[in-house]
């Protein structure tokens, strides 16, 4: 007998012989016994116990801690969450915590129980009973007490994935470590996947640039089209570090911005107060390039960056507690917005204050031709602007500015309560797409003021005139945290509830959820996903990827099926891509027979039916647009064989040539709308019984060929 110990990283211990004792490390490790009895002992991670290689079927128990096979013995199990089954006919069960039961070949029974569990039947005619909690089954033929789940194709820039899909979630997946992680922003790779930036609280994975304390350190993660870290690095030094948004650059420059308590590295500007702003230049590979500091004695914190628009130099954004340096616009008192242009190398070109008497501050800004637009709050008028401050607490504000930093116009916008901009995006006709939050209503919204708090969405001319305005949220309290207009000129928002409203794709789950809506040029909200799970979730900002939108954001538990699980401590950084481009099918219940025995069985993703020499079984199939656009659905699925002849009908009109080729389409489909397809199987006098014809049809988007969903009928012949 053997004893395999496992390592800090992921392994896989594979016993010998017989009786071996294999004990996994504190990452989530994969422990195949072998035959003749074994130990097999998890660690801190989720680990697997994997039964492929066995020659016959498993029997394995993790309420009780037991295997048993004949080609396995009698195996004991210990801190082992997920199970792989045979290729022969398993009996998988788990046990009060979440587990992931996956059946092989075999027609195999899986059964949950307390846990939010995951049931993977694989090939075979599997039957699974998710028990109680909230839980997925996917290639599941009878399935009860769990929601069928289905894989997704994903874009091409996401790359395969062989996973468990949530069917509105391409992927998602967690950063952070033992301490307290938050988010700050994500930007699109010029040459595929994303980076991820953040705050820290303590080291985690195996970073470039070590972790250096003092609190918290700011952090760089590149993420590759699936979600998984290719790599991450610390910026910071021995005070507090806290990073707030990135940019690429034209040459690949990635550009972190943020603010520090402290000095650290080897500033082009040195720092100066007790907390200044700082600006970072990465390579692409994460090597730290420039560093450099912003700010006077006061304190200083940079909000958000944004690329010039010759691509080579930024333009940056924050709040300063006093004057400092040689600004355009003088300081005015309490707190201003500061706006501050950096070149390549880090100098400071110059430096300019936006506010009055009251608190002002920064939030975001955006850059288009010769136009730099700021957004943010103030807490009192200031300036001739276009739209005056209506009162209030705070109302939010936008300012444009020349290159060389002068002000064109400010304008405000809000009501009698609080309001405050919190990001902002640019059309590609100059036209400005400002977002934040507002206590009260306000202006003539396409979308009234629910209640509590609402995001609201405002859309504001090159001259600053406001030109319609929307708020988004329900009852409860509702932010907007983000906003992007895709290449095609289509507006999204990022940001956070804490109860449901409109009509997700993706329900509210509890607590506090992030959302991503889309939002249409009347102010119309068609589409809203949301993002979290039973605890905690906020949104933080978003990205656009091929045919998909990359959303961060925190949460304080772990949801979805991720690609790198939560870590603990209070919060962790999320990252998630959501398709905008999808079809979701599934195959009705209602078959015309005759049919005999049980008849038809099936979870709406496979059907089953009998039928005698000479019948024909009819199937419908609905393919619904599970995007945020208007899309078509593109239709294939198998042709007649010996024995079962194939016809496909939309309505009256058989389309069977089409939908062989895969060729046929439906009407364009608004989001959540439908397309049926009426399936007929006939059972020719040439087929004997026993005979099964199985027939795979799959649904895609017209626009994403890969984002595709598929549904699986059979029908067996029987005798009478």
């Amino acid at each position: 007998p053997d004893v395999l110990l496992g390592g800090a990283g992921r392994d896989t211990l594979r016993g010998g012989g017989g009786g071996d004792a294999l004990r996994g490390g504190p990452a989530n490790d994969e422990l195949d016994g072998g035959p003749n009895g074994d130990v097999l002992a998890g660690g801190p991670g989720r680990d697997v116990a994997t039964f492929a290689r066995s020659p016959a079927a498993v029997r394995v128990d993790l309420a009780d801690g037991t295997a048993e096979g004949a080609g396995t013995g009698r195996d004991r199990l210990r801190a082992i969450e997920d199970v792989r089954g045979s290729a022969a006919a398993d009996i998988l069960l788990g046990d009060p915590r979440a587990n992931r039961l996956e059946g092989g070949r075999g027609e195999d029974i899986l059964g949950g129980r307390a846990g939010d569990d995951l049931l993977d039947g694989g090939q075979g005619w599997d039957r699974g009973d998710g028990g109680p909690g909230a839980d997925r089954c996917r290639r599941v033929e009878e399935a009860i007490s769990c929601v069928p789940t289905r894989s997704l194709g994903i874009a091409a820039d996401q790359g395969p994935l062989e996973r468990l899909l949530d069917p509105r979630l391409a992927w998602n997946t967690f950063l952070g470590g033992p301490g307290e992680d938050y988010p700050a922003a994500v930007e699109k790779v010029p040459t595929g996947g994303t980076y991820v930036v953040g705050t820290s609280a303590a080291p985690w994975g195996s970073p470039l640039r070590s972790f250096e304390g003092g609190g918290t350190d700011a952090f760089v993660a590149r993420l590759d089209a699936g979600g998984r870290v290719l790599w991450s690095t610390f910026l910071g030094g021995a005070g507090q570090d806290v990073a707030s948004d990135v940019a690429v650059l034209a040459d690949g420059t990635v550009v972190v911005a943020g603010w520090s308590g402290a000095t650290w590295g080897t500033p082009v500007r040195e720092h100066r107060g007790s907390a200044d702003g700082f600006i970072a230049f990465l390579d692409p590979t994460g090597a730290l390039r420039t560093l450099t500091f912003v700010g006077g004695s006061g304190r200083d914190r940079l909000a958000a960056i944004a690329p010039s628009p010759e691509g080579t130099s930024v333009v940056a954004v924050g709040t300063s507690s006093r004057s400092w340096g040689n600004p355009l616009a003088p300081f005015s008192g309490g707190t201003d917005t500061l706006v501050a242009a950096l070149g390549p190398g880090g100098g400071l070109r110059w430096s300019t204050f936006l506010g009055g008497s009251g608190d002002d501050g920064g939030a975001a800004v955006a850059t288009s031709g010769d136009t730099f637009v700021v957004a943010g709050h103030a807490s009192a008028g200031f300036g001739s602007p276009v739209r005056p401050f209506a009162g209030g607490a705070r109302d939010a504000l936008l300012a444009a500015l020349e290159p060389g930093g002068a002000l064109r116009w400010t304008t405000f916008l809000g009501g009698a309560g609080t309001d405050e901009a919190t990001t902002l995006a640019l059309r590609d006709d100059g036209t400005i797409l400002a977002a934040g939050w507002s206590s009260t209503g306000w202006g003539e919204p396409a979308r009234a003021f629910s209640a509590r708090s609402d995001g609201f969405l405002a859309e504001v001319s090159t001259d600053g005139g406001l030109a319609r305005s929307t708020f988004v949220g329900g009852a409860g309290w509702d932010r907007v945290d983000a906003v992007g207009v895709d290449p095609s000129g289509n507006a999204f928002a990022v940001g956070r509830s804490t109860a449901s409203w409109g009509t997700p794709r993706r329900a509210y789950a509890g607590g506090e959820d992030a959302f991503l809506a889309s939002v249409d040029g009347a102010g119309g909200v068609p589409w809203l996903t949301f993002l979290g799970g039973a605890g905690n979730d906020v949104g933080a900002d978003l990205a656009f990827a091929t045919q998909a939108v990359v959303v961060t954001g925190m949460s304080d538990a772990s949801w979805g099926d991720p690609v790198r699980p939560f870590r603990g401590g209070w919060t962790d950084v999320f990252a998630a891509s959501v398709p905008i481009r999808a079809a979701d099918l599934a195959v009705s219940q209602r078959v015309r027979g005759p049919y005999l025995g049980r008849g038809i069985s099936g979870d709406g993703q496979t059907l089953r039916a009998s039928a005698l020499v000479g019948d024909t079984a009819t199937f419908y199939v609905r393919a619904w647009n599970e995007g945020a656009l208007v899309d078509q659905i593109r239709f294939a699925g198998c042709s007649s064989s010996e024995g079962f002849g194939v016809r496909y009908f939309r309505g009256s009109t058989d389309v069977t040539a089409s939908v062989v080729d895969g060729t046929l389409l439906s009407a364009p489909l608004p989001t959540g709308a439908h397309a049926q397809l009426r399936v007929e199987i006939l059972v020719k006098r040439t087929a004997r019984v026993g005979d099964t014809k199985s027939c795979r049809i799959t649904g895609s988007s017209a626009a994403a060929g890969r984002m595709r969903d598929t549904v699986r009928v059979t029908v067996k012949v029987v005798s009478d």
